[in-house]
This record gives C-alpha cells, sequence and structure tokens, in this order.
C-alpha cells in the first residue's frame, strides 16, 4: 500500500495572494479558479486515497496551519487514514519532522500502513 507523507505542504492554493500563485501557476485564482482548483490538494479528495499523515509547524509563516487542518477535515470527511501532527514552535521547512517525537509518529504510521505493522 501506498501513503502520502505531507511536511508543511500547500493544500489550497485559493487561500494564497494572487500575486504569489502567478509565478507558479501562470494565473491569479482570480483569473482562473478552476486551474487553482485544478492544482490544489483538497480538491482531489476522494475515499480512494492512500492514508496520508500531516506535519505542521505552529510557526510557519509560509503555510499557514489552517491549510492542514483544512486538508485533515476533508480527508476524514471522506473516511481517509489520516494522522496530523502539530509541532509548536516549529516554523516551515527545517528539520521539524526527522528528529525526535515527529520522527517516531511518520515512522509508526509509515509502519502501519506501508510496511503492514503485523
Amino acid at each position: 500500500m501506498s501513503a502520502i507523507i505531507s511536511y508543511y505542504g500547500t493544500t489550497d492554493l485559493s487561500e494564497f495572494a494572487a500575486e504569489g500563485l502567478g509565478g507558479y501557476l501562470g494565473v491569479s485564482p482570480g483569473e482562473n479558479p478552476d486551474i487553482v482548483a485544478l492544482a490544489s490538494p483538497i480538491s482531489h479528495v476522494s475515499a480512494d486515497d492512500p492514508p496520508v499523515f500531516l506535519l505542521w509547524g505552529t510557526m510557519d509563516a509560509y503555510v499557514p496551519a489552517l491549510q492542514a487542518e483544512s486538508l485533515y477535515a476533508a480527508l476524514r470527511d471522506a473516511g481517509v487514514a489520516c494522522e496530523y501532527i502539530v509541532v509548536q514552535g516549529a516554523g516551515h521547512g527545517g528539520s521539524t519532522g526527522f528528529y525526535g517525537a515527529a520522527a517516531r509518529a511518520v515512522r509508526d504510521f509509515l509502519d502501519a500502513y506501508v510496511r503492514g505493522d503485523d
């Protein structure tokens, strides 16, 4: 089985300022909301998605935790196995999630859903 591990990933591009998206998508949310939705993972949540592990820091200045919370809620509503870990004081990127309790949580998640924790 496959799984998704997302560290501070953008989930809904419609929530970002148009000037920031233009460089990535070539359009702003107001110009073509269909393209923005197509590029947003939250638009593609379905019951047949693989298990998803989300990790965010409370001090992420680039991708707000609300992005993870919204995706987590959508995944749960669709019946997808998911886990959401919040790391207090962590910003965007860096080594958060690669050490300590967060890394153990990722390992346990992968053991359960990829390797199979028999």
